[in-house]
């Protein structure tokens, strides 16, 4: 290479030169002129983009996939001048965004790189999209498949993902089909905005302050771009009917839409995710019936709705009934190739659960889970052939998202007191349809708050740096404790007694939260075991509102067990029956019924895995005792 040359640089890698892949720098200044010919040429007749298909020689760059059916992206000849793409806002891309939409689709990239010699993208790759990129790639997207449910479900000695292999592993398969969705929206200038900004956000959590507030700033710029171009997308779009329709009709407007709505969720916005939210879930109700939307669009939005409604506790705009329609062929299939579990694992739930379709989400969720239990997880060649892995892999995604939307239906209708009556008592067949009292009705609401929450995590955990970028807690930690509160003040006494295992349930997953998230005052995290004492030591410095509750509920069982015991002991002594008195405890010491191995059958009965962690034996017990030791000192 002479010294006068052009030099692409590339990041520094181990292996083979990019000359082995059979690219000679004679075809790249070949290319390099005919792209800079075809730009000189449109500038100076104005005509309009030539479609061009890429050549085999970028196989090193990319790889393409089947095309989107009914998609509606720009050609790559629109974006070939680079006059025509500065600063992602000259007037000659404004002038042609109304048509963007709906122009036919290039095949969908899959990109090998962060860089774009041939100048196929819509966006110019400057550093900052291509650090979103590596993070898109390299972080987001292997974290989502990779968590601790997946590694339970799946193994993982096929870890870690990476997007750009392939693999006949399903939670690889999943990582690399989600980074081709996204990456085929880079295709169009809008979409790749709002993608790129919406990642950003992502990004912005995992720094310090200074860099949170640039990467958000960055990425808002970003998003009110992609707005505009949506904006006068839709300006020229045909209404339908007497005036313009909410309900967009086209892929394109609708893909972009989603990355909108995708950058509202992260950035905390609102008021634009309540719009944008809106006007997606109705268009791709609408769409999906016309054939323009498919299985995998639907999936990825109602799983970034269920994110926000969990987070901000509101109800999903996607109607949880219509897609449970819409999923359940993908159900019927799926549910007759799933490795067989015992039907008892799942299915005996405690009769506290007294809502008919609330007792059918926790038995599914229980189901899902089992499959991660110690001496139930099944060897990879049980799922099957890929196609049945992808269609087990289905089930269990839309079942966990169907869960979500439906429980928190459930919940508002509880709270605000629209749901319609049920059966109570015991499994359902105790005191008929009447109308339920504020306590019965709000035990029911904490149940299903707590079946939200324990399936968020352990199923939807997704770790990168060592922060959950899909922690949804907070928000339904808040809610669950006022109605914990609540039913505190308003539930009789008869109430009390009867949902007691379901209110040292919902005490106990506040409680384990709380343990979750207490972070040891030591810098090592290696051994949670190792810390735990300091982390006890630590205690007042942390929110304890659950764990005081929980310990309160488990000693006031302790102590109506003890008035029966004096009473029955009473009864024996006037009949002139003599039995021995139990032994008196040490001090400090708990009954076996007030102790972790009682209550785990009982909170087996709702919702409990053993392999979610911090497990209960490792701190219920000195909670319990730590708390029995405050009662007895006063």
């Amino acid at each position: 290479m002479t010294d006068g040359t052009v030099k692409f640089i590339f990041p520094i890698r181990q292996g083979p030169s990019p000359q082995d892949h059979g690219i000679s720098e004679k075809e790249r200044r070949s290319h390099a002129a005919r792209v800079g010919h075809l730009g000189k040429s449109r500038a100076a007749s104005g005509s309009s983009a030539i479609h061009r298909s890429a050549p085999r020689t970028q196989a090193m760059y990319r790889m393409h996939l089947p095309p989107r059916r009914h998609t509606s992206s720009p050609s790559f000849g629109s974006n070939v001048s680079s006059n025509s793409r500065s600063n992602f806002k000259s007037e000659s891309t404004y002038d042609s965004s109304s048509d963007e939409e709906r122009r036919p689709t290039p095949p969908i990239v899959v990109l090998k790189g962060n860089s774009d010699p041939f100048a196929t993208l819509s966006v110019v790759v400057t550093p900052l999209v291509n650090q979103v990129l590596a993070f898109m790639r390299e972080a987001l997207y292997p974290n989502l498949y990779f968590n601790p449910f997946f590694r339970r479900l799946y193994g993982d000695s096929n870890g870690p993902i990476n997007v750009l292999h392939d693999s006949s592993w399903l939670p690889a398969q999943t990582a690399r089909r989600g980074w081709g969705f996204a990456a085929g929206s880079l295709n169009s200038e809008g979409q790749a905005l709002a993608c790129i900004a919406s990642f950003l956000h992502n990004m912005a959590t995992l720094l310090p302050e200074n860099g949170r507030l640039k990467m958000s700033r960055q990425a808002l710029i970003l998003t009110t771009k992609s707005s505009e171009l949506l904006r006068k997308s839709l300006e020229n779009t045909p209404s339908t009917g007497g005036g313009k329709s909410i309900l967009l009709q086209d892929q394109g407007l609708i893909t972009h839409v989603f990355w909108l709505f995708r950058a509202a969720v992260y950035s905390d916005n609102s008021p634009s995710v309540a719009v944008h939210g809106k006007v997606l879930a109705g268009s791709m109700m609408q769409g999906f019936n016309d054939g323009i939307v498919d299985h995998l669009m639907i999936i990825q939005a109602l799983n970034d709705d269920c994110d926000d409604a969990s987070k901000t506790m509101r109800r999903t705009h996607f109607d949880p009934n219509w897609y449970r329609l819409t999923v359940e062929p993908i159900w019927a299939l799926a549910e007759q190739i799933l490795p067989p579990i015992p039907e008892t694992a799942f299915a005996n739930i405690n009769p506290a659960i007294e809502i008919p379709e609330l007792r059918r989400l926790f038995i599914s969720s229980r189901h899902q889970a089992a499959f991660c239990e110690d001496g139930m997880q099944v060897s990879d060649e049980a799922w099957g052939p890929p196609e049945q892995k992808q269609l087990a892999f289905a089930w269990f995604v839309t079942q966990s998202e169907y869960l979500m939307s439906k429980v928190l239906q459930i919940y508002f209708d509880l709270r605000e007191n629209i749901h319609p009556p049920w059966r109570r008592g015991p499994s359902g067949g105790g005191e008929g349809l009447a109308t339920p009292s504020s306590g019965e009705r709000l035990t029911q609401a904490g149940l299903a708050l707590g079946l939200l929450y324990y399936v968020r995590a352990i199923g939807h955990e997704a770790k990168i740096s060592g922060r959950d970028i899909r922690d949804a807690s907070p928000g339904i930690m808040r809610h669950l404790r006022s109605v914990m509160e609540l039913i505190s003040s308003v539930a009789t006494k008869h109430e009390m007694r009867l949902y007691s295992d379901a209110h040292a349930w919902l005490y106990y997953l506040g409680a384990f939260e709380e343990r979750r998230k207490m972070r040891p005052p030591s810098s090592s995290l290696r051994d949670w075991r190792v810390s735990t004492a300091a982390v006890d030591r630590n205690r007042e410095a942390q929110v304890q509102w659950f764990q005081h509750r929980l310990a309160e509920h488990v000693l006031q069982r302790r102590r109506r067990q003890q008035q029966q015991q004096q009473e029955q002991s009473l009864e024996r002594s006037s009949s002139g029956s003599r039995a021995a008195d139990p032994a008196p405890l040490p001090p400090g010491s708990l009954p076996s019924y007030c102790r972790w191995p009682a209550y785990r059958r009982v909170f087996r009965t709702f919702f409990l895995s053993d392999w979610a962690r911090p497990h209960g034996s490792t701190w219920f017990d000195r909670v319990v005792a730590s708390q029995a030791e405050v009662t007895a000192s006063w």
